[in-house]
């Protein structure tokens, strides 16, 4: 069954995470996309490096990809790219704003020779503005996007900004925003006929999320979400593992009867989330009685491991996790029943495992067609289908400006 995208043929010419997760997207929803790597030496051939395969097989960001290698600094690598953006519906660059116009492959030299092209270029702060040319990672994104701003707190409650342990700025600021631009627009053409360009900025994007979260409280009453004002709710069981509650309205009673301590009901949480203290009747008083009930249920989770009371909470309807490591969310059932973990058959590796897939579609299902492949595995392919014989082939690898694999 083919993915919701098959047909739709991608050129994908990014090297970071912002751009690679965006087209490993749309390639896992069916998109047909060639990678454009660099030509980094001039030795075009022989056997692939085993770290790279091993690396290559576990790493699902480039699977159901094919990979072209290029100097694009030569006038051969330029007029390849060219002939392969001419074929394409969508390309999808990063880095900073100006860098593919420089190389002479930016939209306006693209849409030239093909219209209906989508060209989305992913940066850290966009085309426009005083950062334009500012470098940029996923911390600075976060930080400029008043994430960091809000989490974390030093010795004697100095305030220490601490950094997320995903890329949040990177994949939801720029990846997903981008992922979702590029399908509109591929929608927008079934329309117009026309392609277009998209300028996709992760801080942007950390920027729309924090809009839409906290921007209404700000604007309507000028307050602020307060550091460290919501009481933690993470707490430690017998044998060392960690659950979470988030204990809104309702959910908050429920954990108070599972655990006997219904006096407390009246506290709930999450009102002091957004720091509305006004709506409270009396708040040094609730945030007192909210202190001496997370004191109290750190010392109850502490009398069984979390295996024992997960199927209580569980049934008691509470919004309640366990706090995983990495080793534990692939072992997790939820996730394994989710089918997010997959194993693959590896053509010299034998079997190994991967992220599964999280679109789940009736019509449409996407699938792993096929697993990363090594930097230039596909070039001789991909060159001739665009036409070039054996010949012209050998004579770009013996010069160096194509690489191949294997």
């Amino acid at each position: 069954m083919a993915g919701p995208l098959a047909g739709v043929k991608v050129l994908d010419f990014t090297f970071y995470l912002p751009g690679p997760f965006c087209v490993f997207i749309l390639t896992d929803l069916g998109a047909d996309t060639i990678k454009v790597e660099r030509v980094t030496t001039k030795a075009s051939g022989g056997p692939p490096d085993k770290s790279e395969e091993i690396k290559k097989a576990y790493d699902p960001r480039d699977r159901n990809k094919r990979s072209i290698a290029l100097d694009l600094k030569s006038k051969e690598g330029k007029e390849i790219y060219m002939k392969l953006a001419a074929k394409s519906d969508v390309v999808v660059a990063e880095g900073r704003p100006g860098m593919p116009e420089r190389l002479g492959l930016g939209y306006q030299d693209l849409s030239k020779i093909n219209p209906r092209l989508i060209y989305c270029h992913i940066s850290g702060f966009g085309y426009g503005g005083p950062m334009e040319q500012v470098p940029g990672f996923d911390p600075n994104y976060v930080a400029l996007g008043a994430v960091q701003g809000q989490i974390g707190y030093g010795p004697q409650g100095i305030h220490v900004p601490t950094t997320e342990s995903i890329a949040i700025g990177d994949m939801c600021g720029g990846s997903l925003h981008g992922a979702v631009a590029i399908i509109s627009a591929l929608y927008a053409r079934e329309k117009t006929g026309k392609g277009q360009f998209i300028d996709t900025a992760c801080a942007d994007g950390v920027a729309y999320i924090q809009g839409m979260r906290h921007a209404p409280l700000w604007y309507s009453q000028h307050k602020k979400i307060r550091r460290g004002s919501r009481l933690p709710m993470v707490f430690e069981c017998k044998d060392g593992k960690f659950i979470l509650f988030a204990v809104a309205g309702e959910y908050w009673e429920k954990l108070c009867r599972a655990v006997s301590l219904e006096k407390f009901i009246p506290y709930v949480q999450d009102i002091q989330a957004f720091g509305l203290e006004d709506y409270m009747p009396d708040p040094v008083e609730t945030r007192r009685k909210q202190r001496e009930a997370v004191a109290a249920l750190t010392g109850i989770f502490l009398g069984k491991t979390r295996a024992e009371w997960m199927p209580i909470l569980m049934k008691a309807d509470a919004c309640v996790t366990p706090v995983n490591e990495i080793d534990e969310l692939f072992d997790d059932p939820q996730i394994i029943a989710r089918k997010m973990v997959v194993e693959l058959d590896h053509p010299t590796l034998g079997k190994i495992k991967q992220v599964g897939i999280p679109f789940k579609m009736s019509g449409t299902q996407p699938e792993i067609r096929s697993m990363a492949p090594l930097t230039g595995q596909n070039t001789a392919e991909i060159l001739a289908e665009l036409g070039y014989s054996k010949t012209d082939i050998k004579k770009m690898k013996d010069a160096g400006f194509v690489k191949t694999s294997g």
